[in-house]
């Protein structure tokens, strides 16, 4: 399977540019500036998302966006991303596997309050969530968009190992392990944006990705 990768030299995206190759995919590794350093990743296109064109990736039969507009954008980007990438699939064959945000999951089952509306959400990351959230319910209402929407845990460990199993939340809420934390590891989550471009279990759904 051909692989596109957007941001594939970044934190999450080396990670998941790792575990592709290592599954056999034929990966592209789409950046905006720098270079992908990972071994046995023939094809580089630099290429900022907002220039990128349909015809860029038509023969890609899978795109993962790992795409972070950080705290020095607007946190507009985050939505027009996400709208960017959208229209790109729209109307093709190609799967798109969208990394989210914990602030757009619901609190509970009530689904009365997202985790970015609420007071314990840091405040220099609310309006990023916000417009997390505000892109995946615009992307939800176009048609022929062929999308898995996954976001991590409350806690997005850099630093935790890869244990190799992992839950899914499939109710855009928060869910929890067997130790009651709402935690994954940026290794298992690289794993499960993999499994769900592979296996396309969840489609037109947001879910959520936490340790056992």
């Amino acid at each position: 399977m051909r692989v596109g990768i957007i941001g594939a030299n970044g934190k999450l995206g080396t990670l998941v540019t790792q575990e592709c190759v290592e599954r056999g995919h034929d990966v592209v590794a789409i950046v905006r500036s720098g270079e992908c350093g990972t071994k046995g990743v023939k094809n580089v296109l630099k290429k900022d998302l907002f220039e990128l064109e349909k015809e860029d990736v038509k023969d890609c039969d899978l795109i993962i966006s790992t795409f972070g507009g950080g705290l020095n954008n607007p946190p507009e980007i985050n939505r027009k991303a996400i709208g960017r990438l959208s229209d790109i699939v729209q109307n093709t064959e190609t799967y798109l596997v969208v990394v989210g945000g914990a602030g757009t999951l619901f609190t509970d089952h009530l689904h009365t309050q997202r985790v970015y509306e609420t007071k314990e959400h840091p405040d220099f990351l609310r309006e990023i969530s916000r417009n997390i959230c505000l892109g995946y319910l615009e992307m939800k209402e176009k048609p022929n968009v062929n999308y898995t929407f996954v976001c991590p845990s409350l806690f997005f460990d850099f630093e935790g190992q890869k244990k190799g199993i992992y839950q899914v939340g499939t109710e855009e809420e928060v869910i929890f392990s067997s130790k009651h934390e709402s935690r994954i590891s940026y290794r298992d989550f690289a794993r499960a944006l993999v499994d769900e471009g592979e296996d396309r279990r969840y489609k037109g759904k947001c879910i959520t990705i936490c340790e056992v």
